[in-house]
C-alpha cells in the first residue's frame, strides 16, 4: 500500500469513529432524558398523588388504605389544613412539624421548604392538601421544584457519555498507535543498521511500501558502492606496489653498490608508503564487518609476543610488561588484536626518541582492561586530537585501525594524557 493510501485509510477510520461516537452519544442523549430515573424512589409524580387522593381531601374519615399504600410507596407524608391552618388529617406526619400553619406559614413552605421537605401544595374547596418528600429528592429554584434524583441523574448520564467516549479514543489510539509501530519500527531498525553500516533487506509488502522499496534500493546500491569502492583500493594498492617493489629493488642494489645513506631513505619510504597502502585496505575491509571470525587464545602470551618483537627491533626503550596471576583466555580475533597492540606500542617507540613503555593487562568482572603508557614527550593538546579522531588525517590511519578493532569487538578504548606521556587504556568484554 502506497504512502497516501495508507495515511487516508487512518483518517477515513478517525473520521468514521468520530461520526460512531457522534451516533452513540445522540442515542445514549434520548436514552437519559427519556428514562424514568426516579422509579426506585417516586412511583408517580405529585400531580398524579394529588388526583388520587382528591376525593378524600374533604372528607373527615381518615385516608383510605389505597391511598396509604400509594402514599408509602411514593415514600411520601400528607397533611390536609384547613382555612383556620389546623390540621384536618395526615399520613406519616414527621413528629418535627408544627400542628397548626399561619398564613405565612403556607406562602413560605409553598414557595420553599417545610422544615428541609420539599412539600407540594394542592387547593381543593376550602382545604389544602400538603404532600411532603423526602430531603433531598426536590431540589427548588425560583419558582418550581425540580427532581433531585432526575439532575443527577442526567448528570451521571452526560458525565458517562464522555468516558465512553474516552475510552473509545484511548482504544482506537492504542490500536492505531501499535499497528503503526509494527509498521514502522522495521524502517526505523533498517534506517539505524544503515546509519551504522549494515546491510538490510525488508519485505516488500503491506503498509508503507514505497519507503520499503527505497531502503531497500538504497542499502543494494550501497553495498554495490562499498564492493566497488573496495575493490578499486585493492587494485590501486596493488598497481602501486609494483613499481614500489621495483623502486626498493633498484635502491637497495644501488645502497649495496655505492653505500650511501641516501639510498637508506628512499628504501625507508618504500616502506612508510607500503605500510600506509596496507593501512588504508584494513581500514576499509574493517568499515565493511561488523562481526569477524573469533578463536580462543590468551591475552597475556600474545602481549608477551608482541612486546618481544619490537624489543627485538628497537633498542634504546624500556619496556615492562605487568600481567597477573588471573586466566586471560579469551575469544576474539587474534590476529587483529595482535595488530592493535602492535600499532599502540609502536605509536609510542616511533614518536618518542627514547621512553619507557608500560604495558599492563588486569582482568576486571565483565572485561579485560589492557594499558599501554609511556613517559614521551606528547602533549595535551594531541592526546585529545588522538581521543577524538574519527577521520584520516596527517597522522595516518593507526589509530583509527585501532578504535574499529576494539569496536568490533564491542570494547572501548580512551586516550589520556600521562603527564608526561601517553596513557592508553583498552576495556575488551570477557
Amino acid at each position: 500500500m502506497s504512502i497516501v493510501k495508507y495515511f487516508s485509510r487512518n483518517l477515513l477510520k478517525f473520521f468514521g469513529l468520530l461520526l460512531g461516537l457522534l451516533f452513540l452519544n445522540f442515542f445514549l442523549f434520548i436514552f437519559i432524558l427519556y428514562t424514568d430515573p426516579l422509579d426506585s424512589v417516586v412511583k408517580n409524580t405529585p400531580q398524579n398523588i394529588y388526583y388520587n387522593l382528591k376525593t378524600e381531601i374533604n372528607d373527615s374519615s381518615d385516608f383510605s388504605i389505597k391511598s396509604k399504600n400509594l402514599l408509602k410507596a411514593n415514600n411520601t407524608w400528607a397533611m390536609v389544613l384547613q382555612s383556620n391552618g389546623e390540621i384536618f388529617k395526615s399520613y406519616n406526619l414527621p413528629e418535627t412539624l408544627n400542628k397548626k400553619y399561619t398564613l405565612t406559614d403556607v406562602v413560605k413552605f409553598t414557595r420553599w421548604y417545610l422544615d428541609d421537605y420539599p412539600v407540594f401544595s394542592f387547593i381543593e374547596d376550602d382545604k389544602v392538601l400538603v404532600l411532603g418528600f423526602p430531603r433531598g429528592s426536590y431540589d427548588k429554584f425560583p419558582s418550581n421544584y425540580y427532581n433531585y434524583f432526575s439532575f443527577k441523574y442526567i448528570f451521571l448520564g452526560f458525565i458517562g457519555i464522555i468516558l465512553i467516549d474516552l475510552i473509545a479514543i484511548f482504544i482506537m489510539f492504542f490500536y492505531s498507535k501499535k499497528k503503526l509501530l509494527n509498521e514502522i519500527t522495521p524502517i526505523t531498525d533498517s534506517l539505524r543498521n544503515l546509519s551504522e553500516n549494515k546491510s538490510i533487506e525488508l519485505e516488500e509488502r503491506g503498509n508503507l511500501l514505497e519507503i520499503k522499496e527505497a531502503l531497500n534500493k538504497t542499502s543494494e546500491i550501497i553495498e554495490r558502492n562499498k564492493i566497488e569502492s573496495e575493490r578499486w583500493i585493492r587494485g590501486v594498492s596493488h598497481d602501486i606496489r609494483t613499481p614500489l617493489t621495483v623502486i626498493l629493488g633498484t635502491s637497495q642494489a644501488l645502497n649495496n653498490k655505492y653505500d650511501d645513506d641516501k639510498f637508506e631513505i628512499i628504501e625507508d619510504n618504500v616502506l612508510l608508503i607500503q605500510d600506509i597502502l596496507s593501512n588504508l585496505n584494513l581500514t576499509y575491509s574493517l568499515n565493511l564487518k561488523d562481526e569477524v571470525e573469533r578463536e580462543t587464545f590468551y591475552l597475556d602470551v600474545l602481549l608477551r609476543k608482541v612486546i618481544v618483537d619490537i624489543m627485538n627491533v628497537y633498542e634504546g626503550y624500556s619496556f615492562k610488561l605487568n600481567v597477573g596471576k588471573d586466566s586471560y583466555s579469551y575469544f576474539g580475533n587474534k590476529t587483529l588484536l595482535e595488530r592493535l597492540f602492535r600499532n599502540l606500542i609502536l605509536n609510542s617507540v616511533k614518536h618518542n626518541d627514547k621512553c619507557d613503555v608500560e604495558v599492563t593487562l588486569n582482568k576486571l568482572k565483565t572485561a579485560f582492561s589492557i594499558t599501554v603508557e609511556d613517559n614521551g614527550s606528547i602533549d595535551e593538546k594531541t592526546v585529545e586530537k588522538l581521543q577524538n579522531k574519527v577521520a584520516y588525517d596527517s597522522d595516518g590511519f593507526g589509530i583509527l585501525i585501532a578504535k574499529k578493532i576494539v569496536s568490533i569487538h564491542g570494547g572501548k578504548i580512551n586516550f589520556s594524557y600521562n603527564n608526561p606521556g601517553l596513557k592508553i587504556t583498552i576495556e575488551l568484554p570477557n
